[in-house]
């Protein structure tokens, strides 16, 4: 743990903390409805975004109908994030551990204190801060996991935990500087701009994940 970063953790101004909360939400439900377009799904989620005030539950709601629909038989009737005993849901949530640790580790690598949330609020064993940092990357994996479907609707989906594995690794990010780096570089400097934030205060240090701008490339 970084001293510095610790101390602007633990006095970070609320109105930061709400402002950064609000720019990654406002990221997490542009990365769904651009997952959504992406396969020429009708949506409505940019009635959850700016100028109106982003709202996290509905466009989630919507999101869930429109992108379970496309499993068929095998689509859930809602989502599950603990104990899925349906096939999709558990990939989902075999996906988004993966991730989510790469996440940690990052976290950690940089200084940051993951029981130290910004939204979520550290609960006995948690790590509030993995939780608010991932909720951009989510659809990423949704992605994913909807491109194996597809390609793949006579392969069991438990073969989407080899392809998992190989289609995080193809990923390509886009940065501020237009260079295109991996899925894991990625996050990388998401979580450095981040500390940025944390320490100077600009929010406009922040760097979000656009996955409309995903190029696959093949190691």
């Amino acid at each position: 743990i970084r001293q510095d970063l610790f101390e602007r953790q633990i006095t970070l101004p609320p109105a930061l903390s709400k402002q950064l909360w609000q720019k990654i939400i406002i990221s997490k439900i542009a990365n769904q409805a651009a997952c959504l377009e992406n396969f020429q799904i009708t949506h409505q989620l940019a009635r959850y975004l700016p100028p109106n005030p982003p709202d996290e539950g509905n466009a989630a709601r919507q999101y869930w109908k429109h992108y379970f629909r496309q499993f068929g038989r095998l689509a859930p009737d809602t989502r599950t994030r603990q104990g899925a005993e349906d096939p999709v849901n558990s990939m989902l949530n075999y996906g988004y551990a993966v991730l989510s640790a790469i996440l940690h580790r990052s976290i950690c690598a940089h200084g940051l204190n993951p029981a130290l949330g910004i939204h979520h609020k550290y609960r006995f064993r948690s790590d509030p801060l993995v939780y608010d940092l991932f909720e951009p990357w989510r659809p990423v994996v949704d992605y994913c996991l909807w491109r194996f479907r597809k390609a793949n609707k006579r392969t069991e989906l438990t073969e989407w935990v080899k392809y998992a594995a190989k289609e995080f690794l193809s990923l390509r990010l886009k940065l501020p500087d237009n260079r295109k780096v991996k899925l894991f570089n990625a996050m990388d400097f998401y979580v450095q701009s981040v500390c940025n934030v944390i320490i100077d205060g600009q929010i406009t240090r922040l760097f979000l994940p656009d996955i409309s701008e995903f190029i696959l490339e093949k190691e």
